[in-house]
């Protein structure tokens, strides 16, 4: 590998970091602002940067971030340090890697060099993305279990079979897809989304496939344990489920 080649595989690799971080600050934001909206209330909007910059209530989760980055870390007595440390390195590990896979735009071509825009191009394409996501239920089990917590492992048992449960309906709502575009390739895949239907109607998945997207987003949503499928996390029964005993940065 040259090391112009190998300078394009680090700069795909930082800018698909990059985006995906930034994204997090900003969809807690969105949620947090939607979420007030339904329940007809301001939403975040007191904490001000020097007292004047509120940017209409991001500086709430700029607060939370240094909050996170100080706030002590602390590690109970009972539990079993190396698999307590090692779940939330695999809860963001696994993200990061199926992230990687998605065209962040089409191929460029400069001269006789192809630069793809993804961190990560394989045959397997989807597959990949499977297989990663798969491994996440380790660091909800991990989390749950090493805390030596009893609210902290019933959460984890709870997330876990949800996460399984969710996991099968996902993998066959994207075969609807795979059929329809004849390829595991997600590059491949947004190409084909770029044609038209009789002339005027847009080729896309959630078109094509209504069914098979609306499976697939209820399935994100209980992946993830957002509501209505937070029954993992329920506080009024288990305090905060898997995650109870973690503080500071490993919360987070």
């Amino acid at each position: 590998m040259t090391l112009a080649a190998a300078l394009f595989v680090m700069g795909r690799v930082l800018l698909a970091l990059a985006i995906l971080l930034i994204m997090v600050p900003l969809v807690v934001w969105l949620e947090r602002k939607g979420a007030a909206y339904i329940q007809d209330r301001p939403g975040p909007n007191r904490a001000a940067a020097f007292g004047i910059f509120r940017l209409g209530g991001l500086t709430h989760v700029i607060g939370d971030v240094i909050k996170l980055l100080f706030k002590e870390d602390l590690i109970p007595a009972k539990a079993n340090v190396f698999y307590f440390c090692l779940a939330p390195f695999l809860a963001v590990m696994i993200p990061l890697l199926a992230f990687a896979i998605i065209p962040l735009a089409d191929d460029i071509t400069v001269g006789n060099l192809t630069i793809t825009l993804s961190a990560l191009r394989l045959e397997g394409g989807l597959l990949w993305f499977f297989a990663v996501t798969a491994l996440s239920v380790y660091a909800i089990v991990f989390a749950g279990w090493s805390s030596g917590n009893k609210y902290a492992l019933l959460g984890g048992l709870r997330s876990s079979a949800q996460l399984l449960s969710y996991e099968i309906p996902m993998a066959l709502a994207i075969v609807g897809p795979i059929i329809t575009f004849g390829t595991l390739q997600p590059n491949e895949m947004a190409q084909a989304q770029g044609s038209l239907l009789f002339g005027w109607l847009p080729a896309w998945g959630i078109l094509l496939q209504p069914l098979a997207a609306l499976i697939f987003l209820t399935c994100a949503f209980a992946e993830i344990n957002r509501v209505p499928f937070d029954l993992a996390e329920g506080e009024a029964e288990l305090v905060a489920g898997y995650h109870t005993e973690y503080s500071g940065m490993r919360f987070g």
